[in-house]
């Protein structure tokens, strides 16, 4: 019997603005704190297929909701998470502790939560950061003006504070402020006005640095590519049908399925990849498949990823030996 996938987002977001938070876990990362509950991870074992969708709350707290994607209950609810970020607490939808049901995944938790920590911006980056910032103070622009940043005071668990000056000799004066770099959320307040400093250069800066912490995987675009490369699939690719992805759903995973007329809920065929290995498996039969093109298109997109990740590892390490 021909099994039915569904691929679909189950997203709900909250109105308030969420920063880059570098120590709270990941969305990947609690999506894999879920796969470790008897529950879902004995629906991954039989080959139910469960995928994971997120659901945005409060900055701390992720809700995970959990859904067979194929097999005799694709569609079925399987169950709530919620995941703390901060700490690696799992509780299910209804508030019930499951550390007592899983006690091995306690280790896990304390393992994701001190990488999570070990994330915020060093003392080298913090400084980098900060000058860039002030560079960026509306009115200390100039070639003839030189910009400098020194450590002020004793930093915190979270927060470095910052001396910045513009110094220019002609005319010859001096200005200065005080800002706070927040080494999790990778921010820079003006103290003296309260704000935080924005400007072209420092949102590349931010973003390099958040994106150097993500860890190397394939985009959309690559699975895309790769699953291209299945002949068994392909075979099937014909006029008015696409290969179709939807996100990560889960931790390592992403869902690629063969969409034909126009029904964007309802896949006949679906294949998933591990955005770290590029390793392919057929959803209906559970095996993994083999194909020399896919694999060969798998390893040229992750060296692809680790190319962009050494570019752009060198474009910050320059940027801040400057600084």
């Amino acid at each position: 019997m021909t099994r039915i996938y569904i691929i679909t987002i189950y997203l709900a977001a909250s109105t308030a603005v969420i920063h880059a938070q570098l120590d709270l876990l990941t969305i990947r990362e609690s999506e894999s704190l879920v796969e470790h509950v008897p529950a879902v991870a004995d629906g991954i074992a039989q080959g139910g297929c469960p995928t994971l969708s997120p659901t945005y709350g409060d900055q701390d707290r992720l809700g995970v909701q959990v859904r067979f994607a194929c097999g005799a209950k694709a569609g079925q609810l399987l169950s709530n998470y919620v995941v703390n970020r901060r700490t690696g607490a799992l509780t299910s939808g209804l508030d019930e502790d499951l550390s007592h049901i899983v006690p091995e995944t306690a280790a896990f938790a304390a393992a994701l939560v001190a990488r999570a920590i070990q994330r915020k911006l060093s003392p080298a980056e913090s400084t980098c950061l900060a000058l860039e910032a002030a560079r960026g103070i509306p009115g200390w622009e100039g070639k003839a003006a030189s910009i400098t940043v020194e450590p002020f005071g004793k930093p915190t668990m979270r927060n470095r504070e910052f001396t910045a000056r513009r110094r220019s000799s002609d005319p010859p004066i001096e200005c200065g402020r005080m800002l706070n770099v927040d080494t999790a959320q990778v921010r820079v307040r003006d103290d003296e006005t309260g704000r935080y400093l924005m400007s072209a250069g420092l949102g590349s800066l931010v973003e390099k640095m958040i994106m150097l912490r993500e860890p190397i995987g394939l985009s959309e675009l690559d699975v895309i590519d790769i699953v291209g490369q299945l002949p068994s699939l392909t075979a099937k690719l014909l006029p008015g049908c696409l290969l179709s992805t939807g996100g990560v759903f889960r931790s390592d995973e992403r869902q690629v399925g063969l969409l034909c007329g126009g029904s964007l809920t309802q896949v006949t065929s679906a294949v998933s990849v591990n955005i770290f290995s590029g390793r392919l498996k057929d959803l209906e039969s559970g095996h993994y498949l083999a194909s020399a093109e896919a694999a060969e298109s798998s390893r040229l997109h992750l060296h692809q990823a680790e190319q962009r990740r050494s570019d752009l590892q060198r474009d910050v390490d320059a940027l801040c030996a400057v600084k």
